[in-house]
């Protein structure tokens, strides 16, 4: 008896002992790489001004079925000057473990109707594939970039490339050198002098330590051949779904960041990503959402997409996401004024936006999530009008 009694107090303990190996492991990991820093407020950076609401032509270029209750996390690009490849996640079931693919669809007139909906990278993950983002890499190649989620510890980053605009695709190149939680958005991935940049979340686990998620950039300067790792940037917030831009043709860029603090954070870099300041708390308001920032074309000038909302609920952090608000800066980041809203009602969610931009045509491309109804719809709005 006293045999099985030991043995019964050995299983009931040995999961208990293997589930606190598992998170000192996790929590390990994180240390090794995140210098946990406290970071710098700057409430000069700010938005300048009150945003108007401003009605532009629209159309939804992905709505959801009964078959498929969510179209979202788009990104779009031009093959030509006519011709446009939009590609978004299509959800049988609107949730982050869901089963997810990603598809895609093609315009020959410049975003004014859209082709057939295809499917360009089926669900290679245990859970999902998701968050796609397309770029020119070289000549007439383009690379689709995107996330293979298999648990809450594991979500990995991948690409392929296509050498004759999308119709075929080459074999999947896992970017990630890092194993754990890596959190890529969609439309995220840019080239800056030649360089390849994808910035993202990381921790170990997000069931468990999503509060210690930090952020870095894989990057490649022989066109997604090898990957290395930028420095990387945590504090004392959880640091989540980074954005990046490049400043000019400089070697300056600026990073937007999601944060639980109800403001934007940025992080700049001097050498292309290599290296990241200090994170900084602006004053620029926000839910727990993310923020888009690019550059207009031809110029220094940017643009930040954001929900422009300062009411914080945190029993509905994920359902503050409205008005959408568009504003401009032109001293690198400093100040955001000309500002207007692009959605403003409250009956929705409005996220993950990605900015277009062609010799033709300005678009903004975005999740609209209605209230209540487990369901996403992609919409693409002319900011040209």
């Amino acid at each position: 008896m006293k045999l099985v009694y030991i043995v019964c107090c050995f299983c009931i303990a040995l999961p208990i002992l293997l589930t606190g190996c598992k998170k000192d492991r996790d929590l390990k990991k994180l240390d090794a790489l995140f210098d946990y820093i406290s970071f710098e407020t700057d409430t000069s950076i700010r938005l300048i001004g009150s945003p108007r609401n401003r009605t532009l032509t629209n159309q939804t270029p992905f709505r959801y079925t009964d078959e498929f209750n969510g179209y979202g996390f788009p990104t779009v690009m031009a093959l030509d000057s006519n011709h446009l490849l939009m590609a978004v996640s299509r959800y049988h079931k609107v949730t982050d473990w869901g089963t997810v693919d990603i598809v895609a669809k093609e315009s020959q007139d410049n975003g004014k109707t859209w082709g057939e909906e295809i499917i360009i990278q089926s669900n290679v993950g245990n859970i999902q594939t998701a968050a796609p983002s397309l770029i020119k890499i070289k000549g007439d190649s383009i690379g689709l970039f995107f996330s293979v989620k298999h648990s809450s510890r594991s979500c990995d980053v991948y690409f392929k490339v296509s050498t004759d605009r999308g119709k075929n695709w080459g074999n999947l190149t896992k970017i990630n050198t890092i194993d754990g939680y890596n959190t890529m958005n969609n439309n995220r991935v840019i080239m800056a002098n030649q360089r390849i940049i994808i910035p993202v979340g990381y921790t170990s686990d997000v069931n468990q330590y999503a509060d210690r998620m930090g952020v870095f950039c894989y990057y490649s300067d022989d066109h997604g051949k090898s990957w290395s790792v930028s420095k990387t940037l945590a504090t004392t917030i959880p640091l989540m779904e980074p954005g990046v831009v490049q400043i000019g043709k400089s070697s300056e860029l600026l990073m937007v960041i999601r944060s639980t603090a109800g403001r934007i954070v940025i992080s700049r870099s001097n050498d292309l990503g290599l290296t990241w300041s200090r994170p900084v708390l602006t004053n620029l308001i926000s839910p727990e959402s993310p923020s888009t920032i690019c550059t207009l074309d031809n110029s220094d000038k940017l643009a930040l997409i954001w929900n422009n909302n300062k009411f914080i609920d945190p029993a509905v952090r994920y359902s503050n996401r409205f008005p959408l608000t568009v504003a401009f800066s032109s001293d690198r980041g400093r100040t955001w004024e000309d500002g207007y809203n692009v959605e403003w009602l409250s009956n929705s969610d409005y996220s993950y936006p990605a900015f277009f931009q062609n010799n033709k045509k300005t678009a903004i491309v975005y999740n609209v999530a209605p209230h209540g109804s487990q369901r996403i719809l992609t919409k693409m709005v002319d900011v040209d009008d």
